[in-house]
């Protein structure tokens, strides 16, 4: 019987795995590469941290599959929300005769009861983007029991990279974290024995990468800030914890399993948080309507001491909201329109709670509830609000707008209010590259206060409306070490408190093993040779109408 043991590392940065590997550092990974075929992988640019996960389970690009983001946006009513982990059925269910393990896979669904498959959803993933289920029913609340969930779930979302304490807490549930998982797969190995194919996905490098990149990055803007050292230790912790995670994994395996390792993306430094979510869309709003939501009594202050990088003072959320309101009624008006959200209320009461201690964020580690296992929602029926979002606060304005900032979570997302698609549009058809074209020179004339450079990178058009793609007309890509706009009409914008030091990059890696592998370097290859080469290891025929092609044909034993 053939076997695939697949174990994904998110968001592990395969820059800075490399030289530990080669190091020696991390003994279980380099013995593991030393006998694997080595690949580096390269992931989609635009909507990077939401199609990866499901590229994979798809086995398709963004543009076969049709699922670029999990952000929907509703053109007939303006409408907005997160809609989780797409309806499709995951690659290993057209895989003839194969008995399928799949633990805690980011954004999978248990939506297709597959009597071939044990899965089980949301027990650590740092964005599930679904609810905790399980197939069969039951599995994961008898894992909560036996096993406990991981510590840092629900916790690794709350933006405290500058404090020590929370950072130091971030970690130390990573690594429990990191063992409880493998804990939990072996005894499912050991459960459902006649598996074929066995695969989970570690969380703790996209958890910690998220809080402490600026620890490793030597030029971060807040390379300097006093939580780097703490951040720099928790890198290597984290890292020095997968290594132990994927050598227990492997070290367990049956003879004769081919091992994969592989991560998707990576993480570098965080260009997109601040200018795709606050800035742009308040950029927008002034040189269109001539009207600011986004304030900052303290701009000129922060501009005669040349521009340091601004902690939040309690929590982050609690500094937006006062920046995002001139007045006490409308700081009244955004606080009952924000506590209204549930997702919002609850970062809310965060922020309350955390005023009201004064003390550090740490103490909120084991404060939310985790939910018990529930029975999965039909396809196409799970909904989120994205209120926590400040671009979403805007969207009072969006049918007056000719263009408007989409939330979003990786690049720059612009909508072109279009006559004939929008409700209310107002650029009429024949206008619509040149309305795209607008912004495009908005973003360009717009710089770094900090440099005087430009703050966009590149950017990318959509010339045809109605095409079959994602939301945004206008995809932007940004400069790292942003936090404050500049235009010559809409002034200086922000600054506003870093969020988070880490996001993703769109590099991968992947390491194959096993019999008629041939270990050595494979060179570049695309993120989307994953899913083909799991089936092709598994003795399975591509998949016709999937993407990619097989990164390894194991020679015959």
């Amino acid at each position: 019987m053939k076997r695939v043991a697949a174990i994904g590392l998110d968001a592990a940065e395969w820059s800075r795995l490399a030289p530990l590997i080669a190091s020696g550092e991390l003994p279980n990974l380099a013995r593991i590469a030393e006998r694997s075929r080595r690949f580096e992988l390269e992931n989609t640019r635009g909507f990077r941290s939401e199609a990866v996960w499901t590229q994979f389970l798809t086995g398709r690009s963004s543009e076969r599959s049709g699922y670029w983001t999990n952000v929907a946006y509703d053109p007939a009513t303006y409408d907005v929300c997160d809609v989780g982990a797409s309806t499709f059925d995951p690659f290993w269910v057209g895989l003839p005769d194969v008995r399928t393990i799949a633990f805690d896979i980011p954004h999978s669904a248990v939506w297709h009861r597959d009597p071939g498959t044990v899965q089980c959803t949301g027990w650590g993933a740092h964005s599930p983007l679904h609810p905790r289920a399980a197939h069969p029913a039951g599995l994961l609340s008898e894992i909560d029991e036996r096993f406990g969930v991981h510590p840092g779930f629900l916790q690794d979302n709350t933006p405290c990279w500058w404090d020590p304490a929370f950072l130091e807490a971030l970690t130390d549930a990573a690594e429990q974290g990191a063992a409880r998982r493998i804990d939990v797969v072996r005894w499912l190995a050991e459960r459902f024995d006649d598996w074929n194919l066995l695969v989970t996905v570690m969380s703790e490098a996209h958890s910690v990468g998220h809080h402490a990149w600026h620890g490793v990055d030597e030029g971060h803007l807040a390379g300097g800030a006093a939580s780097a050292p703490v951040a720099r230790r928790s890198m290597e912790r984290t890292h020095r914890a997968l290594d132990e995670a994927v050598g227990r994994f492997a070290d367990d395996l049956p003879e004769g399993t081919h091992l994969l390792v592989f991560a998707l993306h990576g993480m570098q430094d965080n260009t997109n948080d601040l200018p795709a979510l606050a800035l742009l869309p308040e950029l927008l709003l002034r040189l269109q309507l001539g009207r600011r939501m986004l304030v900052n009594p303290r701009a000129e202050a922060w501009r005669r001491a040349g521009h340091p990088v601004e902690p939040p003072a309690i929590s982050w959320i609690a500094d937006a909201l006062a920046l995002w309101a001139d007045s006490p009624k409308r700081h009244l008006r955004r606080l009952l329109h924000f506590s209204l959200r549930p997702r919002g209320a609850r970062w809310l009461f965060e922020a309350l709670g955390a005023m009201q201690r004064q003390g550090s964020p740490v103490d909120r580690f084991g404060t939310f509830p985790i939910t018990p296992e529930v029975e999965p929602p039909p396809p196409g029926r799970y909904r989120a609000g994205i209120e926590y979002q400040p671009v979403t606060w805007y969207q009072q304005h969006w049918r007056r707008m000719d263009a408007f900032a989409l939330p979003t979570f990786s690049d720059g997302h612009v909508r072109i209010n279009l006559a004939g698609r929008e409700a209310a549009g107002t650029v009429p058809a024949s206008d619509y590259l040149a309305a795209c074209e607008r912004v495009v020179g908005w973003l360009r004339a717009t710089v770094d206060p900090r440099t005087g450079q430009p703050v966009v990178e590149d950017v990318e058009v959509n010339r045809d409306p109605h095409r079959d793609g994602p939301p945004a007309d206008v995809v932007v890509y940004w400069r790292s070490g942003i936090d404050a706009f500049e235009h010559p009409e809409a002034g200086l914008i922000g600054p506003v408190p870093l969020l988070r030091t880490g996001e993703h990059s769109s590099r991968g890696f992947a390491l194959v093993s096993g019999p008629g592998i041939e270990p050595g370097d494979g060179g570049a290859r695309s993120a989307l040779d994953i899913t083909p080469t799991i089936a092709a290891l598994l003795g399975a025929q591509p998949d016709p109408s999937g993407d990619g092609s097989p990164l390894v044909s194991p020679a015959p034993v």
